[in-house]
């Protein structure tokens, strides 16, 4: 990771998301650490420094954008002077409607607080708004009878100097079993307005140099093989998103009925390789982590997309970042090894890929891409990203697009891992644990497309395909949440409210409770909500042990044949004995944990400002919410949201 340095007189630009309810990303925590924690005396550098912020948030979160606001409110406080007002960006309204005239107004202040090289920036702003004239000489392959292009020679004003390595298609010899779940859809293409103006071309962070090096795909690395080549050695104790290690599947099992639409995978894992001590008594995690697994690309998608790109799957080749520590891709791997692995197929698409591919488009595509990326053509781009077009899908739509594979990979996101919540208490077993999830496995509304999800549908295979004498393996590493959502220490109650698989960690913190003999008089209370009276009642058998004082469930689908007649976990808090239970706990200061989808939190948070206002002192939901922050900020009230 790059250390800034602060000390010299630059212009400071914060361009921020948050995780879970306004936490700061993971890479910024140590950043976040020192503004809260350093001496004044160290602020003084940032006095009367040019300074902007930028937020990507989601307002369907109650803590909107809050780690751009506590930047901001920081930099005030320190006496650094914004040069624009801080933009706060919502992506339940379409994160551009914000981004884009923030950008513009930083290009417009930038010449008044850094040096400009005008040469540089005028050959930059031609070829931004250069015509190409893309003259392609076709040749047919005769290995497979496929167009290919020879020779692409890009006419503009020589400015910038544009190498473009064009290399052969995918060999013959290699089979592309092309599923249908993948097969390239029909993209809504609007009509461009003659009025739009693309958005400025982004330039290239890194260079792809080609090797005579060839590694078959039968021969190819996996994830942990390439980030051991060629990252520096892990000083950490266990198993990092960076330095990620094989966890052994030693068994899976459906926790659901067939009459449950989404169905429910327990994996039960081995963790012994995340963590460097073997001890018996190590303390490996905490009731309340999790773990992040990396899920591979399905060749299905990854082979028709180097066949796009005209990218031999075998070759070997060396990404170069054009700045230090610019790109966490692998310094050296075949093209099938980066898509397989390291390249999100499935994500969001950004306008900055749609600019690059519009720069290399003819005619009638380029225009279309042009509005796409456009302020102007924002309706349309959001439009397009409804249909959850794949990387294969945009590839397809624009055939004439030929760009170099360097300025592509430029914009192509890295894959995420997911994470899912630990089931079990490391006093049960140090190394041994579970996980469960719903398996996404649904038909897309618009394109009537199957969707599988990227990193459950990869888990649900493994499963399907049975562990009959094999190791069964995944890449993955400890996601440690930091002392928020934890089984606290401590003789204070504890509430839980969860709906459906987030009733996981929970059973992870009643494991716990059961086997710390000093918390026996402690109150616990939990509240879970499913659909179904049974067939879906997940960790019941746990729920029901003497560690649970008082245990309420509401069933949403089959109320009225049910002794349960609490439809949501809503419902169950606003009922009035319940609820001045809860109210009391909370003013004793236990502690509070909800966990599940975003709807259903955001419908708890509501009841629960109902609970400040019929028993508490609040007056109104502004009084509601201000208790409500306080407790989160003091860690009595914590929130995992998805």
């Amino acid at each position: 990771m790059i250390q800034a340095d602060f000390s010299s007189p630059s212009l400071l630009i914060f361009i921020t998301s948050t995780t879970g309810d306004g936490d700061p990303p993971e890479n910024s925590t140590k950043f976040i650490r020192y503004i809260r924690r350093s001496k004044p005396a160290e602020f003084e550098k940032f006095k009367g420094r040019p300074y902007a912020v930028l937020g990507l948030g989601d307002t369907n979160y109650s803590n909107f954008n809050a780690t751009a606001k506590r930047i901001d409110k920081w930099l005030v406080e320190v006496g650094g002077i914004p040069i624009v007002p801080k933009g706060l960006a919502d992506d339940a309204t379409g994160l551009e409607a914000v981004v884009d005239p923030w950008i513009e107004s930083i290009w417009e202040k930038l010449p008044q607080y850094v040096k400009v090289d005008q040469t540089k920036a005028d050959n930059y702003e031609k070829q931004g708004s250069a015509k190409f004239s893309l003259n392609k000489l076709l040749t047919k392959s005769e290995s497979n009878g496929e167009t290919t292009a020879a020779k692409v020679e890009i006419v503009a004003e020589k400015l910038v100097e544009t190498t473009l390595i064009v290399t052969e298609p995918v060999p013959a010899s290699l089979s592309i079993n092309e599923s249908d779940d993948f097969a390239p859809i029909t993209l809504p293409l609007p009509t461009p307005d003659p009025n739009s103006t693309p958005s400025r071309l982004p330039a290239g962070s890194l260079t792809v140099t080609s090797t005579t090096i060839r590694r078959p795909l039968s021969s190819s690395l996996s994830r942990i093989e390439l980030s051991n080549l060629f990252k520096s050695e892990s000083t950490e104790d266990i198993a990092t998103i960076n330095h990620p290690k094989k966890i052994k599947v030693t068994s899976g099992k459906y926790l659901t009925t067939t009459k449950v639409e989404k169905q429910v995978l327990e994996l039960e894992l081995d963790l012994s390789d995340l963590f460097n001590v073997k001890s018996e008594d190590a303390i490996t995690y905490i009731p309340g982590d999790a773990i992040g697994i990396f899920a591979p690309n399905p060749d299905a998608l990854v082979l028709p997309i180097l066949k796009r790109l005209s990218l031999d799957p075998e070759e070997v080749m060396m990404i170069t970042p054009k700045k230090a520590g610019g790109s966490e891709w692998p310094a050296e791997c075949s093209y099938y090894e980066l898509f397989k692995h390291f390249v999100d197929l499935r994500g969001m698409v950004k306008k900055s890929l749609l600019r690059v591919l519009m720069e290399y488009a003819d005619g009638s595509e380029r225009e279309v891409l042009g509005f796409l990326c456009s302020t102007q053509g924002s309706l349309a781009y959001r439009e397009l990203l409804t249909y959850s077009p794949t990387l294969l899908d945009l590839l397809s739509a624009f055939p004439s697009s030929t760009p170099p594979f360097s300025a592509i990979l430029s914009q192509l996101s890295h894959t995420q891992p997911r994470y899912y919540s630990l089931t079990t208490s490391p006093l049960q077993d140090t190394f041994k644990s579970a996980v469960a999830f719903n398996v996404v496995d649904f038909v897309h509304s618009k394109t009537k497309r199957k969707i599988r999800g990227v990193c459950s549908g990869y888990l649900d295979d493994l499963v399907k395909t049975g562990f009959s004498g094999k190791n069964v393996e995944v890449d993955g590493f400890l996601k440690v949440r930091g002392g928020k959502f934890e089984y606290p220490a401590g003789e204070n109650g504890i509430i839980m409210i969860a709906a459906g698989t987030g009733v996981s960690p929970f059973a992870g913190f009643v494991r716990h409770r059961e086997l710390l003999k000093s918390d026996e008089q402690r109150d616990i209370c939990m509240i879970t909500g499913r659909r179904f009276i049974s067939g879906d009642a997940l960790y019941r058998d746990v729920f029901q042990s003497e560690s649970v004082k008082n245990l309420y469930e509401a069933v949403s689908r089959e109320t009225e044949s049910s002794e349960l007649k609490k439809k949501y976990v809503q419902d169950v808090i606003l009922d009035e004995e319940i609820g001045k239970k809860l109210w009391k706990m909370v003013n004793d200061g236990s502690y509070l944990f909800v966990c599940g989808g975003l709807e259903m939190s955001a419908d708890v948070q509501k009841t629960l400002y109902q609970l400040s206002i019929l028993y508490g002192d609040a007056k109104d939901e502004n009084d509601a919410k201000s208790y409500w922050m306080g407790l989160t900020k003091n860690g009595k009230y914590v929130r995992e949201i998805w």
